[in-house]
């Protein structure tokens, strides 16, 4: 990833069940139907609640889905290979583009393919993130561009390109003087990598680790609009309840990413 940086039959036992051949209690003459049976030639309800197309048991539905993950993973290889060029609007455009594919498999989708949708979901909110951090980066917009690194550098991704992530979060903070926040990637990085910070992480303890260059306009707790990219205003905001992605409240009622319904939150001020 080259930033230019480096998811019973519940068979009822009747009464009359057979022992070594024998019914039990009171026996039925012959041709004629037991009270509560049905009638013969007529279908009864299956009262079955295992889906005739269990994952766990059908081979055809299992064969299914590996080609299908096969088919996901190709398509994300390429959502890859976007990211490793910088070339972030096209990343993020594959990468919905497999998570369209995902959601809609089938209506269980969300529970067959969970980690898979989250994980992908993870690569589309970086792409995203990354492409605006491009724009910023042209506009001179810095302390935004600091911020939108927070999210980036917290997002769980390969742990190749989440370091990379981390990298771009400590460079930018500690540049606009956020001393609080590369100080706390740089401590989330392992050793040897962890060494190469050693200045920055003095001059983050000489300035008390406290995070210099905060938005004018931003609240003492941040929440980020996915789709804006601008700071959350106000008492409440929308959150995913898949990928918890935030957008500005009631402004839509599903993800841009994983297509899950938003629910109202409420702020801490």
């Amino acid at each position: 990833m080259n930033h230019q940086e480096g998811r019973h039959h519940e068979g009822r036992h009747q009464k009359g069940q057979h022992q070594e051949g024998k019914p039990l209690g009171k026996t039925t003459p012959k041709g004629t139907t037991p009270k509560g049976s049905p009638t013969p030639g007529r279908k009864t309800a299956r009262k079955d609640n295992t889906k005739r197309d269990d994952l766990a048991t059908n081979p055809l539905a299992q064969d299914k889905i590996s080609v299908f993950k096969n088919n996901i993973s190709e398509i994300l290889n390429k959502g890859f290979s976007c990211v490793d060029r910088g070339e972030f609007f096209d990343a993020n455009s594959v990468f919905m583009q497999a998570i369209a594919q995902l959601v809609n498999f089938d209506k269980n989708a969300y529970m067959t393919f969970a980690q898979e949708i989250l994980f992908t979901v993870r690569y589309a909110q970086a792409s995203h993130f990354l492409y605006e951090m491009q724009r910023l980066k042209n506009e001179k917009l810095y302390r935004q561009m600091a911020l939108i690194a927070k999210y980036v550098g917290d997002l769980t991704l390969q742990p190749q390109h989440q370091l990379i992530n981390m990298r771009i979060a400590i460079r930018i903070n500690f540049q606009v003087g956020n001393f609080y926040t590369a100080a706390r990637f740089i401590n989330l990085i392992s050793l040897p990598e962890k060494e190469q910070y050693s200045e920055i992480l003095k001059a983050a303890e000489e300035k008390d680790y406290k995070d210099l260059c905060v938005l004018k306009d931003a609240p003492d707790y941040i929440v980020l609009c996915y789709l804006t990219m601008r700071v959350i205003h106000g008492s409440s905001y929308s959150k995913c309840s898949f990928c918890a992605a935030t957008f500005r409240a009631q402004s839509l009622s599903n993800c841009i990413f994983c297509k899950s319904v938003l629910e109202l939150k409420a702020r801490n001020l």
